[in-house]
């Protein structure tokens, strides 16, 4: 299994391809980004200790959150 880590651009449209050990190749579009948001990114070391990492950019930051919009809790599960 592989990762990848993209910083995208507004407008640009993104794919990748995929090859199978027999050499068959799938091409799957990367959904477009978002002006602002939230990237949640969970991985588990060797040692099965998980870590998560939740990034955003100043647009984000910058919006004023009501009661019904924004962060409300975390949650938790096994991976």
């Amino acid at each position: 299994m592989g990762t990848f880590s993209i910083i995208p651009l507004s407008g640009v449209a993104y794919y990748v391809i995929t090859k199978s050990p027999a050499g068959s190749e799938v091409r799957s579009n990367i959904p477009e980004c978002f002006p602002s948001g939230v990237v949640i990114n969970i991985s588990k070391n060797q040692t099965k200790e998980v870590g998560v990492t939740i990034r955003t950019n100043p647009k984000t930051l910058a919006r004023k959150h009501s009661a019904n919009h924004g962060f409300t809790g975390i949650w938790c599960g096994v991976i």
